[in-house]
């Protein structure tokens, strides 16, 4: 008899177009969030070192952590504090939870949502998740008014204004930082339960802590150790709700 040797063939399937597409817009995206990051850093460091000036005093005292760092006269810094300030505050961030709840039927009636057992327990979770979030945030509002009269400390920063003198920016006490608290809150949501993906869910939820806390004390309602303390209450308040 003939011995015949059999050659095995190996074939490696090609990347198909959509894969490629996929991979090109996850690095952009990698490469936007980069250089995002790179310039909020670059403006921080040129700004950070002129802030508050012989306009502001301080309440507390000359430590890192108890300094008031508020910047004047406003610049960049200022305007990106007064933007995050507008979208992500505890009022804000109720209000928005209240009418999600509210439209969440209206939203799956309109995109013609079928009746089935799956989006049902989708639904549910959904609405769940809200109600939960919205909890955590409204008990940080009482949290917050709680804490501040157990350690009755100030905040950070006195300005000149003409014709009153050096005001206290802000009310009376700022420990802890109650915005800084449900920033956290929310950064922790979105890092648990991204919305579109979970790697961007994380990043995107850890910016929102990290930019809540800056716009706190550039703006000069809190000193660096005011928006800590608040941003670990949060995130262990998110962790006790949402595991007991």
């Amino acid at each position: 008899g003939s011995n015949q040797t059999g050659s095995s063939c190996v074939y490696y399937a090609a990347p198909t177009r959509h894969s490629a597409l996929k991979s090109s817009v996850e690095t952009m995206r990698r490469h936007i969030l980069l250089l995002l990051l790179v310039t909020m850093t670059c403006a921080f460091a040129q700004e950070f070192g002129d802030l508050g000036g012989d306009y502001c005093t301080n309440n507390l005292d000359d430590m890192f952590l108890n300094r008031c760092f508020i910047q004047y006269p406003t610049g960049f810094l200022t305007i990106m504090a007064n933007l995050i300030q507008q979208w992500v505050n505890p009022r804000f961030l109720g209000q928005a939870a209240i009418v999600a709840v509210l439209l969440l039927p209206h939203l799956f009636t309109t995109f013609g949502f079928s009746v089935s057992s799956d989006n049902v327990r989708k639904f549910r979770s959904a609405r769940l998740s809200l109600l939960n979030f919205l909890h955590r945030v409204g008990f940080t509002l009482i949290l917050d008014v709680a804490l501040y009269a157990a350690f009755r400390q100030r905040r950070p920063c006195s300005c000149y204004v003409p014709g009153k003198g050096y005001t206290q920016v802000g009310s009376l006490y700022g420990m802890p930082s109650g915005d800084a608290m449900s920033g956290a809150v929310f950064g922790m949501t979105l890092t648990e339960g991204g919305p579109v993906h979970r790697v961007w869910g994380r990043a995107v939820g850890v910016i929102v802590i990290l930019w809540v806390c800056f716009e706190r004390v550039v703006l000069g309602y809190h000193s660096i150790g005011q928006v800590t303390t608040g941003a670990v209450i949060g995130i262990a308040l998110h962790f006790y709700s949402t595991s007991a």
